[in-house]
């Protein structure tokens, strides 16, 4: 029986932890204790990157979704990717090495240590001018509300299909999570809004559509419901160039 994924978009579905548990410090590296690394079911479904109490789990995801996922980057801003990068999809289990919650950052974190010890990915940053889209105010800050969480708690991006959840997050970060597949270009934050924000945007994943009750396109949500625009732009983008990367060693 083929299972039914939904569609990663940042930030995964947090899993609920046990109440006994602590949270890790935000910067804490929280290590990797055992992971398991295996080629995925070729009639699976979808794709999933989440946190699940204990585990980080990735689901049919291509190798190198688990690179721009795992450094938030936009598909263009990694380059010198062979071709087996894209096709080629992998299931991971892994469990960190320290006690506490993870944070989604730790998520990234563990997803990045596992590329360099099993992907055996070597990698440099470089900067590009890249056409972009720059996130901007378009009026008043309708839909913008103020997180209640602490700032030290961490942010969420995530959703079912048509209906986006941000929480506790910066326009940095709401501009990295839409940079990370969202929309054709990598998004640099120039709303000059400071603080965190909770907001929901109702969107159809398509930025035209045939029907006329269908939830807005991403760039008519953000306008209509918060606020915001995406004005394209040129700018200088951190690019990840790959320099190595192999399939990964056996369990």
């Amino acid at each position: 029986m083929k299972r039914l994924l939904m569609k990663f978009v940042v930030g995964g579905l947090i899993g609920v932890p046990g109440m006994a548990q602590s949270q890790m410090a935000q910067e804490k590296d929280p290590g990797v204790e055992v992971a398991t690394v295996k080629p995925s079911n070729p009639d699976e479904t979808g794709e999933l990157c989440t946190i699940r109490g204990r585990h980080v789990l990735t689901i049919n995801t291509p190798a190198l979704d688990l690179i721009r996922f795992a450094f938030g980057l936009h598909p263009s801003q990694i380059i010198g990717a062979p071709e087996w990068l894209s096709k080629e999809k992998f299931d991971i289990d892994a469990v960190p090495a320290s006690d506490g919650v993870l944070k989604n950052e730790q998520m990234w974190m563990m997803i990045r240590r596992i590329l360099a010890d099993r992907f055996h990915l070597k990698y440099e940053f470089v900067e590009k001018n890249l056409p972009a889209y720059a996130l901007v105010k378009a009026g008043k800050d309708i839909g913008l509300k103020q997180s209640l969480r602490r700032p030290e708690d961490p942010w969420d991006f995530y959703g079912p299909g048509g209906e986006l959840n941000v929480n506790n997050a910066t326009m940095k970060n709401f501009a990295e999570g839409l940079s990370r597949g969202m929309v054709d270009k990598p998004v640099v934050d120039q709303t000059g809004i400071e603080g965190r924000y909770d907001f929901v945007l109702k969107w159809s994943g398509l930025n035209t559509v045939s029907d006329p009750n269908a939830p807005p396109g991403i760039f008519t949500a953000l306008q209509e419901q918060v606020g915001l625009a995406l004005k394209p732009t040129h700018a200088d983008i951190k690019v990840l160039r790959i320099d190595h990367v192999q399939r990964p060693d056996d369990n």
